[in-house]
């Protein structure tokens, strides 16, 4: 589905495009997320089933609220805010989620252009301008690199 969400002035969701033509992608997932998420949908369809208030939303998306709907951008933030509240970690807002996911791509090992085309960016500037710092790990991968790299050569 090919959807970016907003707010309307009266907290319903606005569907509307997405920013760029790169921005319409297909994301592959793992098989543990995957099994993940049909688990929750199968429990999400119980509770379809045993209770009449619950709805099915038309586009059978999975996160959706009791009568159908969407999630709010405000209801996300709102419960992830209480789950860090939980875990006793500071908020960092829900753009956190992607940031972390392409430093652990890149930290992996995964190409830049890999990750640039996951992430849906024009360009591959984009993404090293934003997610190429330097982290421990990157720094001790590289430095490991070449210390292997010049102790073949002697």
């Amino acid at each position: 589905m090919n959807l970016s969400f907003g707010l309307l002035n009266n907290n319903k969701v606005k569907i509307t495009s997405l920013k760029n033509s790169s921005s319409y992608r297909h994301i592959k997932l793992d098989k543990d997320v995957l099994r993940v998420l049909n688990k929750f949908k199968v429990v999400q369809n119980e509770m379809i089933l045993q209770h009449e208030s619950f709805q099915q939303n038309n586009d059978r998306i999975i996160f959706q609220n009791a009568f159908g709907r969407y999630l709010t951008p405000s209801t996300l933030r709102d419960s992830i805010k209480d789950y860090c509240g939980q875990a006793k970690v500071s908020y960092k807002g829900l753009h956190g989620f992607r940031h972390t996911h392409a430093v652990l791509l890149i930290e992996a090992g995964a190409s830049i252009k890999y990750v640039s085309k996951r992430l849906g960016h024009k360009s591959i500037k984009t993404t090293a301008d934003t997610y190429l710092d330097i982290t421990q790990k990157i720094e001790e991968d590289e430095l490991n690199k070449f210390a292997s790299y010049t102790k073949r050569k002697s």
